[in-house]
């Protein structure tokens, strides 16, 4: 985890140990003289001639003259080196699982900086991993009651996520409808949360119109929409819904094209992403899917040597395939037959997984061998793959002509 301090990551440039001496005052200024000396800057630096410093000093003034920001300012001003370290190394405690020790530095950043929001949302996950709920549900009370009021929508949105990445959908779910109903802006503060949820709980009829309305939300093209789009391929791909397809590509497409001035590395993290989803449904044997992950490798990088190798061959096998789905939902089709087709496709592409759910599904091995004996059934079988299945029949023609000859030679045997 990058360790950043709450100021620095809130305010930009102005780092954490320099508010009072942008205003020109010492730490113990009251809040009258704070007040005075904005006022007085902010017309030595107007928005119009110095917006850069002129947003600096606003800033820094939203923090100081706020008691409660100004006591949390002062504390980690007064601990920053100290606290950072500790709470780092309190979250790498809980990634290890050593929850006494991490739970004893969080305390300990705490008791100096209680306002000090990382260390107590490192608290509640750390209870949450250890599936201590009760303390899980204290520490997110205490949140949600000691920040200020105009954050509290951001730690319910912090709460939320934690459940999320723990693996509790159904209880973050319950939050954010609950803060949704309490306030409606929340419904597109949480949408991305609320996509997380429906697809861990497979719920992707609901997941798939927010996926879409983020999309239509996103303003400009960045390197982190890739995780966005994947997700919206994977979805319209449970769903079935291809007719979505030519919409994914006109924005995959854009997308690409932004992201021509990206430096090198951004550019091959998203072809190793594109990748890994090609691998991994290939794998499993969803070609249609595979070959449309191909297809956008192609677009944003036509020299990927897959790309140059798979392309065209990929799309030759999801044809196929589509025509196998067909085969095993024909009950017309002799059962034998079908099998064999499968492991024809099997024996040319390596989507063993395919022949293997099929099969069991269809028939146990003994049954098969009994079905494998009626030999006339067999013989109309693939008579019947000629007239109905024409591309199965032509790909493996060689296999199915020899198989035809040994079939025919042992009914006129019998």
């Amino acid at each position: 985890m990058e360790k950043k301090t709450a100021h620095n990551e809130r305010n930009g440039k102005v780092t954490a140990d320099d508010y009072y001496k942008v205003l020109k005052l010492g730490s113990n200024a009251s809040q009258e003289e704070i007040e005075e000396k904005y006022a007085e800057l902010i017309v030595q630096y107007s928005s119009d001639e110095d917006p850069e410093e002129f947003e600096k000093v606003t800033k820094i003034y939203d923090i100081l003259r706020d008691p409660i920001e100004r006591q949390k300012y002062d504390i980690w001003r007064k601990y920053e080196g100290y606290l950072e370290e500790v709470l780092y190394k309190a979250l790498e405690y809980t990634s290890q699982k050593n929850w006494a020790q991490a739970e004893e530095l969080f305390n300990t950043v705490l008791k100096k900086a209680p306002h000090l929001v990382e260390a107590r949302v490192g608290l509640a996950q750390m209870y949450l991993l250890k599936e201590d709920m009760e303390q899980f549900n204290d520490q997110v009370q205490i949140l949600l009651k000691n920040g200020n009021p105009e954050e509290y929508w951001d730690m319910v949105g912090i709460t939320g996520k934690l459940l999320i990445n723990a693996g509790y959908a159904e209880e973050a779910l319950d939050l954010l409808n609950e803060a949704c109903h309490e306030n409606e802006e929340c419904m597109d503060m949480y949408r991305v949360l609320f996509i997380q949820i429906y697809q861990l709980l497979e719920r992707e009829e609901e997941a798939l119109p927010l996926i879409e309305k983020e999309v239509a939300s996103l303003e400009q093209q960045e390197l982190d929409c890739i995780y966005l789009y994947i997700m919206w391929i994977n979805t319209v791909a449970v769903l079935n819904k291809w007719e979505r397809a030519h919409e994914i590509q006109r924005t995959m497409q854009n997308f690409f094209q932004a992201m021509q001035e990206e430096e090198e590395e951004n550019k091959q993290v998203i072809a190793d992403l594109l990748m890994n989803e090609y691998e991994a449904y290939f794998a499993e044997g969803y070609l249609r899917v595979a070959a449309f992950y191909l297809d956008l490798i192609h677009d944003f990088n036509p020299k990927h040597p897959t790309v140059q190798e798979f392309r065209q061959k990929l799309k030759e096998w999801d044809k196929v395939q589509q025509e196998i789905n067909r085969m095993t939902a024909d009950s017309d089709v002799f059962t034998p037959v079908t099998l064999k087709a499968l492991q024809l496709f099997y024996e040319e592409t390596g989507v063993k997984d395919v022949i293997m759910e099929y099969a069991t599904q269809m028939m146990p091995p003994e049954l098969i061998a009994q079905f494998e004996t009626k030999t006339e059934d067999y013989v109309a079988g693939i008579r019947y793959v000629q007239q109905q299945y024409p591309l199965i029949y032509h790909r493996y023609q060689k296999q199915w002509d020899q198989l035809l000859e040994e079939k025919a030679a042992a009914l006129s045997s019998e």
